[in-house]
């Protein structure tokens, strides 16, 4: 069923059927775990359910990006087509919300693929074409943890080798 919400004020819909509506907790994303009520401080994080995204740093993928070592072999020796890298975005584009905004939204697990480039030793993340170079999110990543110092996140991350 599709809505007309956004994604934060549909997320903030399904928290207030589960926790109760009007709480700090829906109306304040950002800092959610700083509000969790006292009784759910002491649960093992394991039997908490947080808010996650699936390839979570791939909202600059667009056609002009550049085929990564994760996709198939055929579309890596096609990577010239530039038609072919922007069907392939719309297929590996999985989030259109920056790190920021993730967490500001209350994203607190993160999945993620990380490679490098053949000419280029920094790593970068990926979803079947290069996105966002490693350490400009890690960055924002800290400053987010530094100002809210009672949120915690967690990264799957997958390593591509080449």
């Amino acid at each position: 069923m599709y809505s007309n919400l956004s994604p934060e004020d549909e997320y903030t819909t399904k928290v207030e059927r589960i926790i109760g509506e009007n709480t700090d907790l829906t109306r304040d994303l950002e800092n959610w775990m700083t509000k969790l009520p006292q009784s759910l401080r002491s649960v093992p994080i394991i039997y908490l359910a947080l808010p996650g995204s699936h390839d979570s740093f791939t909202s600059i993928i667009n056609r002009s990006c550049e085929v990564s070592p994760d996709s198939e072999k055929i579309l890596q020796e096609l990577h010239w087509l530039i038609c072919l890298r922007g069907l392939m975005s719309q297929w590996t584009k999985t989030q259109g919300f920056s790190v920021n905004e993730q967490l500001k939204s209350g994203i607190r697990y993160f999945d993620l693929r990380v490679t490098t480039k053949k000419c280029n030793p920094n790593l970068f993340f990926c979803h079947g074409l290069y996105s966002f170079e490693v350490t400009g999110v890690l960055h924002d990543i800290a400053t987010f943890l530094e100002t809210h110092t009672q949120e915690v996140s967690f990264y799957k991350i997958l390593f591509i080798f080449q």
